[in-house]
């Protein structure tokens, strides 16, 4: 009893409603119903109801199927959109067997499941939402408020800190990133020094790659920079020393030149992140390689004048720090022409901060001036000075104005 048949003779939908051995079915073309079913027999016991649209087609079954071996509960829903004839399908189950119950939800091909075995629980889903505390290993946690702690870690609001359960800070905890093969090490925290140091460092940077891996020749362990403001500070030391300090430094001259005519001049444009310059008029100068012989020309020694342009200085580039000694040889001139300097001016049209453009100029000596087009004369080897550049400084000579002073710390001599 209960049992549905399509007749596709006439289009009819019928349910069996036969008892007493009386063959009997009930026409149920016109209406939604449903009917129910249930088999047993000594391997299994299985229940199924459905029900059926005015169509006769069914549109919801769920059942339960039982072994000996294993249980299934499952549960489908059908639907069809009148005006595309699109077939929507939905399903799920539950299968539990000794040793795993597995868990399955389907709609329109969107699948969701939960796999559980002794070993393990697997659970695969596009989204996956817990409510409430979870924690895994005791060293990973999520509260109900999204507070996340890994590790010594919390990652709650807008921060990573390390701060305990109890508000405190107190744990070491550490961020490191490794590169081996290059020999590259990056770290941060309460402690990232290793313990056979026996001291405390909390961050560490260190580039040690001998591969030239990117071809440029150089290595970089830490950049920083600080600009956009009227005065910044890329580092501010609030106490201790920097040990092993060292500057970038330049050569110019002493070199070798092979051309047809001996050059007069050298010019030069120090780079920013120079701040040592060791400078020399001499060179070697020969007018071909080899004889026609095949012998090899010697090389002459020359002087020639070199001319020196100091770096451009950004409206952010204040106490820039250069230090120029002149080397051997006596003859010929070492000039030092000042640079480009760039600031900000506030335009109270537009209400806004503009950057202008310049010529910076040198303080030397007794307060003696220094210009592009009068430059600053090295005039003896063994000459040396610092120039610090002052930003704020500025002078007018002869109508014109120049903006950013590089002031002569002269070093005295003893010969």
């Amino acid at each position: 009893m209960g049992a549905t048949w399509h007749n596709t003779s006439d289009g009819h939908t019928y349910r069996y409603i036969g008892y007493d051995n009386i063959n009997k079915w009930e026409d149920i073309t016109d209406q939604q119903d449903a009917a129910s079913y249930i088999l047993q027999n000594k391997d299994k016991i299985s229940t199924v109801v459905g029900s059926f649209d005015s169509s006769g087609r069914l549109t919801n079954t769920s059942g339960l199927v039982t072994t000996a071996y294993a249980s299934q509960i499952y549960a489908t829903k059908t639907t069809v959109d009148a005006l595309t004839g699109r077939v929507n399908t939905a399903e799920a189950s539950i299968n539990v067997h000794s040793t795993q119950i597995a868990m399955r939800v389907e709609k329109d091909g969107v699948i969701s499941a939960i796999n559980q075995s002794a070993e393990s629980v697997t659970i695969s889903a596009s989204k996956i939402n817990f409510n409430g505390m979870v924690t895994m290993n005791n060293s990973f946690r999520v509260e109900v408020n999204g507070t996340t702690h890994i590790g010594g870690f919390v990652v709650g609001g807008n921060g990573l800190t390390n701060r305990n359960d109890d508000g405190t800070f107190t744990n070491d905890a550490y961020i490191i990133f490794r590169n081996d093969p290059h020999k590259c090490f990056a770290g941060i925290g309460g402690n990232i020094l290793p313990g056979s140091s026996g001291a405390r460092g909390v961050a560490r940077f260190e580039n040690y790659d001998e591969s030239d891996w990117w071809g440029l020749g150089h290595n970089y362990a830490l950049l920083v920079g600080a600009r956009g403001a009227a005065d910044n500070s890329a580092i501010a030391i609030s106490g201790g020393y920097v040990s092993g300090l060292a500057l970038k430094t330049e050569v110019i001259g002493h070199d070798s030149i092979t051309q047809p005519t001996v050059p007069t001049v050298k010019s030069v444009t120090i780079g920013r992140d120079v701040n040592s310059v060791y400078v020399s008029t001499h060179f070697n100068w020969r007018a071909k390689a080899t004889e026609t012989n095949g012998t090899a020309v010697a090389y002459q020694s020359k002087t020639r004048e070199v001319k020196l342009t100091l770096p451009d200085m950004q409206p952010y580039d204040n106490g820039h720090v250069l230090f120029i000694k002149r080397g051997t040889n006596n003859g010929n001139y070492v000039r030092v022409i000042p640079g480009w300097s760039y600031r900000r001016e506030f335009n109270s049209s537009t209400l806004k901060w503009e950057v202008k453009s310049g010529r910076s100029y040198i303080i030397y000596d007794n307060e003696s001036y220094a210009t592009p087009s009068s430059p600053l004369t090295l005039n003896s080897c063994g000459d040396a000075m610092c120039l610090i550049y002052y930003r704020e400084i500025r002078v007018t000579i002869n109508n014109v104005t120049y903006y950013g002073a590089w002031v002569q710390h002269k070093f005295p001599r003893e010969w």
